[in-house]
């Protein structure tokens, strides 16, 4: 991702974030559409991007025989963590403070979840170092 893309984000970020402010005004449920839709269409800009990244890593992995799987696990934890973030985000924002903390113990949940298979390998290569 190029300083430029960030740049683009970060005022297509800033000219939503008037936009809801402006709204909210006169329609409060407008105001949220405006912000919903300018956060997801920022989101999947940001992904757009990311992918490379993602792409570029496996790529790496391949060349120094890394297990991926366990990147795949660390990769999903990742997406995870960022999409409950952006889940709370949107609850607290609409004034639903009680669902985003929901929201947030069920990815935390989620993670422990996902990361139990990584534990279990560590475990394994102890286990086989102590012996």
């Amino acid at each position: 991702m190029s300083g430029g893309d960030i740049i683009i984000a970060a005022a297509a970020a800033v000219i939503i974030a008037v936009l809801a402010v402006y709204l909210r005004q006169y329609n409060k449920e407008y105001a949220m559409l405006v912000s919903l839709t300018g956060g997801i269409a920022i989101f999947l800009f940001i992904i757009k991007k990311g992918i490379k990244v993602i792409s570029f890593a496996e790529d790496l992995l391949k060349i120094s025989n890394i297990n991926t799987t366990d990147f795949a696990t660390l990769i999903k934890i990742l997406g995870i963590a960022y999409i409950i973030q952006i889940t709370s985000d949107i609850c607290r924002d609409s004034g639903e403070t009680a669902i985003a903390s929901k929201v947030e113990i069920a990815g935390k949940i989620a993670i422990v979840l996902t990361v139990i298979p990584l534990f279990e390998s560590v475990l394994k290569i102890l286990i086989t170092m102590l012996k």
